[in-house]
């Protein structure tokens, strides 16, 4: 037994579901922990001992073993617990990415589990997603393992004191684990998704959902299918077998269910009904608002998977729940590179575990940090609309001019512009960098900035949109021109999926509002913004039967731009 959490007092409902967690973990364990987690190797590293395991997981036909290493510090002992780090590896990896930190973790006094998951590396069975009865029921049985171990501080009967870590799928996995497991304490995830099914399918078209820096559209029906990044990812699901088990040459690695639904919606272009059904199960979405663990995100302001609107939608739902949670935006996410690793990797994460789950240093708190052009890092006291000591996100009008224009959309939807860096292979033979095509686009420019603009959210606009079907597919974005007319995408297009109306007569009575990607971008002086609205991007499936829409735009942009007035330098 261990003792009390120093960090913050239970509330009565988390206490409860952990008294009900704790009866049922204990049965588990009493059942057969020891022979499911069997040692294959041991061999110490700097006063930190890593050992290899086999961990058993699942029933039936569903049952699978994933390849574990545990890392326990001379430090943990029986008479001396240490509370412990569960550590979760993206996509297509394994716990070999891993190794480095869970070594510094350990390195700092924790008890950290790394392991492969199912249908990846040398683990066995299918990928489904971060499926809450698959991937997140192997996490909590991560938790069992650690609640069996000598050296890891217990809150009760096979309650480990646990903080849980990943990036991209294994940052998904750690909010579905504490949405779903109340056994876990505190949460850092890197450049993750709320919702699947916005992530992969994206519309931007509408309001903002909420008065947060960086809140999307919140339309989470029929988007339009992020191609170019479900293809890498799918490849990535083709990986060997371990020895014993075949390779299905359709399928690769992921289960059936999850297979068919993924080439129904490759083969039209359009999210199926199916495959919207499995990705919002595995989406942090459904259970964010159960999360009880302090929770630190950390989202990249060029990923070009999962953007900013991802984190502020998690960050809402937790911060609503009365769950601590403070959000951080880097320079990098998929796509993007990665976080220095000096501002994630030596302060911020092991400082979030120290503190919740040993009470050490000081209280992180809710500040809101994010990287700009001019300071590198900036601060300010809360994430803007988030709770009410959080300053409200503020907007200011930029006019900008051009009348209606008629934009094509191509037959078979070639040739198609490009608006950001394509995964893989996929980009190859393309020229570098954002550009557009001529008759496929709608421009609206403002006139030269008069001083420097700082933009840190999500821009607005409102357009009026005509086709000959009632529909379109669009794609909304955001340019810096420079005085001798150089453009420079700032952040990432928007994709529309739109109702509109049937003739250009109709459309100027009719407002589409649309919420581009949350940036962070500063203007200089002498240049001049323009919002670009195009028919194709290479990097989604949109329409191929060929059609002219006519695209004008009503009111001003609207630009987040209160934010970095007063920045403050976070200490060294």
């Amino acid at each position: 037994m261990g003792t009390a959490n120093p960090r913050l007092p239970r509330r009565p409902g988390r206490a409860l579901r952990r008294a009900a967690a704790a009866v049922l973990t204990a049965a588990a364990l009493a059942a057969g922990l020891a022979a499911s987690a069997q040692p294959a190797d041991a061999a110490p590293t700097g006063g930190v001992t890593a050992t290899d395991l086999w961990v058993d997981s699942g029933a039936g036909a569903d049952a699978v073993r994933l390849d574990t290493t545990v890392y326990v510090p001379a430090s943990a002992t029986a008479q001396t617990p240490a509370p412990a780090i569960l550590l979760a590896h993206g996509f297509g990896g394994t716990k070999a990415s891993l190794t480095g930190r869970a070594l510094d973790l350990a390195g700092r006094g924790f008890v950290v589990v790394t392991y492969t998951a199912r249908g990846m590396g040398q683990s066995t069975g299918t990928i489904s997603i971060d499926a809450p009865q698959y991937e997140v029921a192997d996490a909590s049985r991560m938790l069992d393992v650690l609640a069996g171990l000598p050296g890891v501080l217990l809150d009760g009967p096979g309650d480990p004191r646990v903080g849980v870590h990943g990036g991209s799928y294994g940052g998904g996995l750690s909010l579905l684990l504490a949405g779903h497991d109340p056994r876990v304490d505190a949460v850092v995830a890197v450049n993750t998704w709320n919702s699947l099914v916005s992530a992969l399918a994206p519309n931007s078209a509408g309001p903002p959902e909420a008065d947060t820096l960086a809140a999307g559209a919140g339309v989470d029906d029929d988007g339009v299918w992020k191609q170019a990044w479900a293809e890498h990812f799918w490849q990535a699901g083709f990986q060997p077998a371990p020895p014993g088990e075949q390779l299905d040459p359709t399928c690769g690695r992921f289960r059936p269910e999850y297979c068919q639904a993924y080439l129904a919606t490759a083969q039209t272009g359009r999210l199926t009904e199916q495959l919207r059904t499995l990705l919002a199960a595995s989406s942090p979405a459904t259970v964010a608002g159960d999360i009880t663990a302090p929770t630190l995100l950390v989202q990249g302001e060029g990923d070009l998977v999962f953007g900013l609107s991802e984190a502020d939608a998690t960050a809402r739902a937790i911060a609503a729940a009365g769950t601590p949670v403070k959000v951080v935006w880097h320079p990098g996410g998929h796509g993007a590179g990665q976080p220095p690793a000096q501002q994630l990797d030596a302060s911020l994460l092991p400082a979030w575990f120290d503190f919740y789950l040993r009470g050490r240093g000081p209280n992180p708190g809710s500040s809101f940090d994010y990287a700009t052009d001019a300071t590198g890092v900036a601060t300010v006291a809360g994430y803007p609309g988030l709770g009410p000591a959080a300053a409200a996100t503020q907007r200011t009008g930029l006019p900008l001019t051009g009348g209606p224009q008629p934009v094509l959309n191509p037959a078979g939807g070639t040739p198609a512009a490009v608006s950001t860096p394509l995964p893989g292979d996929l980009g190859r033979g393309r020229p570098s960098g954002a550009y557009d095509i001529p008759g496929q686009t709608a421009v609206f420019d403002s006139a030269p900035l008069g001083e420097p603009l700082d933009i840190a959210g999500s821009p607005v606009a409102q357009l009026q949109v005509s086709s000959p079907s009632g529909e379109a597919v669009l794609f909304a974005k955001l340019y810096a021109l420079d005085p001798a007319g150089q453009a420079t995408l700032l952040g990432q297009a928007a994709p529309l999926r739109l109702t509109t109306s049937t003739t250009a007569a109709a459309a100027g009575a009719v407002l589409q509002p649309v919420t581009l990607p949350a940036l962070v971008a500063t203007v200089p002086a002498g240049h001049r913004l323009r919002l670009a609205v195009a028919s194709t991007d290479a990097g989604y499936a949109g329409p191929t039967a060929p059609a002219t829409y006519q695209v004008g735009l009503a009111g001003d942009l609207q630009l987040p731009t209160g934010l970095t007035a007063d920045p403050v330098q976070p200490p060294d």
